[in-house]
Parts: C-alpha cells; structure tokens; sequence
C-alpha cells in the first residue's frame, strides 16, 4: 500500500483542542472528545508514505504498528502548538522490522519521532527492529527523538545526518521504564552526524520499578549540540548495570552524568563526565 504524490492531508485536529466550556484544554483529559491516530497502519507489509504534508493531526500523526518492510520519505509534518494539540507526535514506529526514514522535515507539539515496543495489542510479538533514519530536520515541543514505551526490544536501529532545530526538552530520550510493564530492552543503536539546539542532549534513564531492562552497545558520533544541561545516563542503583555506551567525537556545550554504566567511554570532542551535582549524588545513595 502506498500513500504518495504532493497533496495534503489535514485532520483538522485544533477543533478537537477544547474543553466543555469552550476553552482550550490545559490536559488532555479535559478534551471533550477526539479521534485517534490521523494515519494507521497496523500488522501490514510493504507500506509506503512519501512526499505528502500531513497536517494537523488530532492525535498523532503516522503509526506503524507491528509491520514489515516500511518505507517513509520526504514528509513535511506540522502538529498545531496554537491551540496545542496534545500528543501531537509525528512518526511513530511501533514493533516493527526493517523500516526506513529518510528527507522528512518535522515541527511537532509531542514527540517528532518515536520507536516504541508495546507488543500488548499485536496477534504477534515482534521486536522493533532495522530501523534507519537519515537527513531529517526536527523541530519539536517534546524529545525531538523518544526511544522506548512498551514491554519488547528495540534493536538495530540508526540515526544520521539529523538537525534539531528545536526541542522542548531532549534530542534523544531512552526511556527503559513504563508502568506497569517491564519496560524496554535496547541493544545496537547509533547515532552519527546529528547537529543540536535543545536544554538537554539526552537522556537514558531506568527509573521506577523496573529492574532488569538491558540497555547496552549504544554509540554516539559526530554530533554538535548546544544545550543548557548535562546529559543523564542513569540507571537506578541495584538494578542492572547500563553496557557499552561510546561517544566518540561528541561536542557537547556540557557534559555526561553517569551513574551505574560499565564501559562508558569518550574519544575525541569535548563530551567527557559531568560534576555530578550534591542532589544528584545524594538521590544516588538513597
């Protein structure tokens, strides 16, 4: 199946951005009522969206979930901030294998990309898996990137020749936890040739009551950022040990707080470890 051409798809999502008094919500929750996902593709092979603007989505914009052989290229995606449309993500990548990302160009009020593993609603489990993104300009009210949500694996994944114009909060967010479940093993995931401006560069974060999510061969390069904190490489005292994270000629305008990590190395640029901050340490020893 392939949506394509140079058309627009609109989903009118700011008539869905109000409340009961006419107001526009403060919280999702007050929306008075919305449809889900503007584009949905589920348990599908050989998809294909390119050179479209999508527009205005009252949900997220494009899901992939638990399908084979994806091709996405030269999307130019906008979510409404004004009113905002909450979880206004762009790309959404879900228990899928072998899909490619290239040439988009995305200004959300979410997430702009997200590869996520919540295997719970698939006939079939499936990791999220083979996935590359290239030459994409991000722009975006949340993570420019957000890696994680679910109970499966995101594996073999890349990232390259990416600029983040704009993020609210991180250009790349690991989230190894979401209650209840388990949360999200990652293994093999690289990112190469990235220029930044956000507060914070990234975070790989294992926090709540998840224990024993792997998080290992994780590989930074050739990146610029501009950013206002350091970046967090935290995994929760007593639970497994973060493996082999490697940055290598990483600029970063501050640098890397890291606790519980074995093989965390720098070579080149000017990343290195951060001085870990008094509250830091003591929220570490309690």
């Amino acid at each position: 199946v392939t949506l394509s051409g140079e058309g627009t798809i609109d989903g009118n999502g700011t008539a869905f951005a109000y409340d009961r008094d006419g107001r526009v919500a403060y919280v999702h929750a007050d929306i008075v009522w919305r449809p889900a996902q503007m584009i949905y593709f589920v348990e599908s092979e050989r998809v294909g969206v390119s050179g479209l603007k999508l527009r205005n989505a009252p949900y997220w914009t494009l899901l992939f979930h638990g399908c084979e052989h994806v091709t996405v290229a030269d999307l130019d995606v906008t979510t409404s901030v004004e009113p905002l449309v909450h979880n206004g993500d762009g790309i959404a990548i879900d228990c899928c294998e072998h899909v490619s990302i290239a040439r988009c160009t995305l200004d959300t009020s979410d997430d702009a990309i997200d590869l996520r593993a919540n295997t719970k609603p698939l006939r079939r489990r499936r990791d999220c898996a083979f996935v590359t993104v290239r030459d994409c300009t991000i722009s975006s009210g949340q993570d420019a990137i957000r890696i994680g949500v679910g109970d499966g694996r995101v594996r073999h994944a890349s990232f390259s020749d990416i600029v983040v114009r704009r993020a609210r909060k991180c250009a790349v967010n690991f989230s190894a936890t979401w209650f209840p479940s388990r949360g999200v093993d990652f293994e093999d995931i690289s990112f190469d040739r990235m220029t930044v401006t956000c507060p914070d560069f990234g975070r790989i974060h294992r926090l709540f009551a998840t224990e024993d999510t792997k998080v290992e061969n994780i590989r930074f390069s050739n990146i610029d950022a501009t950013v206002e904190r350091p970046m967090r490489i935290w995994a929760r005292p007593g639970t497994a040990p973060f493996r082999n994270i490697t940055f290598t000629n990483v600029n970063l305008t501050k640098g890397v707080e890291a606790f519980n990590v074995e093989g965390l190395t720098f070579a080149g640029g000017t990343a290195g470890p951060a001085d870990e901050p008094e509250a830091v340490r003591e929220r570490h020893r309690r």
